[in-house]
């Protein structure tokens, strides 16, 4: 599920950066919603091992 929506921003943001530059706020921004998805994924990830550890 996550993976579909991290690949989309992926694609939007090279299409961005392709389009507009690395710097333009539209690029800098969707990177920004990219880093925020790629974070939870991994918060989630850790909260998934400490939980297994627990066991």
């Amino acid at each position: 599920m996550f993976e579909q929506v991290i690949e989309k921003k992926r694609e939007k943001m090279k299409y961005l950066a392709e389009r507009y530059g690395m710097t333009a706020k539209k690029t800098v921004s969707c990177s920004q919603e990219l880093d925020k998805l790629l974070n939870i994924v991994l918060l989630l990830q850790i909260d998934c091992n400490i939980k297994n550890q627990e066991m």
